[in-house]
């Protein structure tokens, strides 16, 4: 189900203090121990069929807003606690409650996570969201250094998580993001976080909305997993063969949007040999047109060949994606593997600053750790 979030709008947006206070919802949550019980589960690694095998650990009373905000199961309203039911009517209008027959409520899709100190609406974790939150969105949060008082821009910002947490620190920040809808979501999170006095959200393709505006710190999570061109395009983008669609673009435009002293920090995943990402001469060339500093830290290299379980776990997710068969998409996946002459996947985060043009590579990655984005 498509959220319809018909209470966030130009004028909404305009006079924020006629708006309904959606921290509300926040403090009601964390009063009800729903907070506590989400954080006990791996930070790093949101896995949805873990809270359901935990399930009934938890008090009587809480299940009921553990099914609504964190199963998507329909529950009864007079089950939810009469601090949050008070809410239900706002909560409507928004589009974050929809009301069914029998006096039951359920969500369109969505769950609510505390990620960090901060709140997120957001789609469940899963294969092909709309509104993208997962282990990568974890791993860019981690390594975030948003100056504090600067002014910030969040590309690719999906339900908006990083430019929430950025707004902790940061005097403002911009936060784009090209699907619409979680636009929007992205504005609801900026309000049940109480920071959206220091949050504009725009629709619109990466630096397009904010053209002639520069920023102290730039973060991004765009699309970022290798995809055959031979499979039909996954609905949260698509970042190409090599992984690089994206960010290639992000990083051309820097030297426009980057403040002197300023930097910008940027996850991805791409291709390699076991040894070099298969970006590095692209990296290189960017860094010297554009006069900008480009540190790419490898984080781990995963063997992607038949048989591999990282090649079963890549090919079963564009099986999903592309709603193409397991047969078409392996040989999708080996030709586009042979014809970069690559065998793994490489992930890795950029730091980039104003600087003399210099690449350097840094591969801290660790022969058979399994896992992306530690070591």
């Amino acid at each position: 189900m498509e959220p319809d979030f018909q209470g966030v709008d130009s004028e909404c947006r305009e006079r924020d203090e006629d708006c309904f206070d959606l921290g509300l919802l926040a403090d009601g949550l964390a009063r009800s121990g729903y907070g506590e019980f989400v954080a006990n589960f791996d930070p790093l690694v949101p896995r949805p069929n873990a809270w359901r095998a935990n399930r009934e650990s938890i008090p009587v009373s809480l299940r009921p807003v553990v099914d609504l905000f964190l199963m998507n199961e329909p529950v009864e309203a007079d089950a939810i606690p009469a601090s949050l039911r008070a809410l239900f009517p706002a909560l409507t209008d928004i589009g974050l409650i929809v009301a069914l027959a029998g006096n039951r409520i359920a969500t369109p899709g969505l769950v609510i996570l505390p990620v960090w100190g901060n709140w997120l609406v957001c789609e469940r974790p899963g294969p092909n969201p709309a509104f993208y939150f997962g282990e990568d969105s974890i791993a860019l949060l981690a390594r975030m250094l948003p100056r504090s008082g600067g002014d910030c821009l969040d590309l690719c910002t999906g339900p908006g998580l990083h430019a929430v947490h950025c707004a902790r620190f940061a005097r403002s920040v911009a936060a784009v993001e090209i699907n619409a809808t979680a636009a929007r979501l992205a504005w609801i999170n900026a309000r049940l976080n109480r920071v959206v006095d220091r949050v504009d959200v725009f629709h619109g393709d990466l630096y397009q909305p904010v053209v002639g505006r520069r920023f102290d710190t730039i973060v991004a999570n765009p699309p970022l997993l290798p995809y055959p061109d031979a499979l039909p395009a996954p609905r949260v983008g698509y970042a190409g063969p090599d992984g690089f669609r994206i960010i290639g673009r992000i990083l051309q435009g820097l030297p426009h949007a980057l403040r002197d002293g300023g930097a910008a920090q940027i996850i991805g995943m791409t291709l390699s040999d076991g040894r070099v990402p298969v970006i590095v001469d692209r990296l290189d060339g960017i860094a010297k047109e554009s006069d900008m500093a480009i540190r790419c830290s490898a984080l781990s290299h995963q063997r992607l060949m038949s048989g591999d379980a990282y090649f079963d776990l890549v090919a079963g997710s564009m099986m999903h994606v592309s709603g193409q068969g397991a047969s078409l998409v392996e040989d999708a996946l080996r030709t586009m593997l042979a014809s970069q002459k690559c065998s793994h996947l490489c992930t890795f985060f950029l730091h980039v600053v104003p600087g003399n043009g210099r690449f350097d590579l840094v591969d801290v990655s660790q022969p058979d750790r399994p896992g992306f984005w530690y070591i």
